[in-house]
């Protein structure tokens, strides 16, 4: 997993809500502290997954990488639209992420270490990681105060950014080969409220490798 990834990530996060505090209008005061809100869960195409801070995906959120999913066109492939009517997908997978939540807010009965990190996975191709990602990922953006970084690391047949009408673009392949490249600048923030998208990024000769690296 890119572990410098995701410590960059929560670093960044950290700065940018200590400098929000310190300048948003109506900021609590110093010995006020802000509300606590849930660490993100991350979802991915297959093989690896990281999470960060709510903050971090906030962030992005206020960024120039914002893209626009077509949210009519993700509904007529058959994913979970925000605002759509309750169906029994939607239903379907409120049931599975209620048990994820509680490992990743720390209620459950026997704490799960890095709760917030989420990997779908499978043996096969074809037998529906990205659907259930997507999915996933869109449904628990839906919970109040709680947002998600959708992280492709199927290196071999990404489909995330396909499957919700975007453009291949810069991500996770980037990031392991361009040590200064900052993971807030591959970071899509979408139109979905609290989702957010890390694509797997430019092919690279060796991207098997790159995902196993110490990177």
């Amino acid at each position: 997993m890119p572990q410098r990834i995701a410590k960059e990530l929560e670093a960044r996060a950290t700065a940018a809500a200590t400098a929000e505090t310190a300048i948003e209008p109506g900021a609590p005061a110093p010995d006020t502290p802000a509300p606590a809100r849930v660490a993100a869960p991350a979802f991915v195409g297959s093989a690896a997954a990281i999470g960060v801070p709510a903050a971090t995906a906030s962030r992005y959120k206020r960024s120039n990488n914002r893209v626009e999913i077509d949210l009519a066109r993700l509904s007529a492939n058959g994913y979970i639209t925000p605002h759509a009517p309750r169906s029994r997908l939607a239903e379907e997978f409120r049931v599975i992420k209620r048990p994820l939540l509680i490992n990743a807010r720390g209620k459950s009965a026997a704490p799960v270490a890095n709760a917030n990190r989420i990997m779908v996975s499978s043996s096969l191709p074809g037998e529906g990681k990205t659907y259930v990602s997507v999915n996933l990922a869109i449904s628990l953006a839906m919970e109040v105060d709680t947002d998600v970084l959708l992280v492709d690391a199927d290196a071999s047949r990404p489909a995330v950014l396909d499957r919700v009408g975007l453009a291949p673009s810069k991500g996770l392949l980037d990031l392991l080969v361009e040590p200064d490249l900052p993971p807030d600048s591959v970071v899509l923030a979408t139109n979905v409220e609290g989702l957010s998208i890390l694509p797997v990024g430019t092919p690279q000769a060796q991207s098997t490798e790159l995902l196993a690296s110490e990177a």
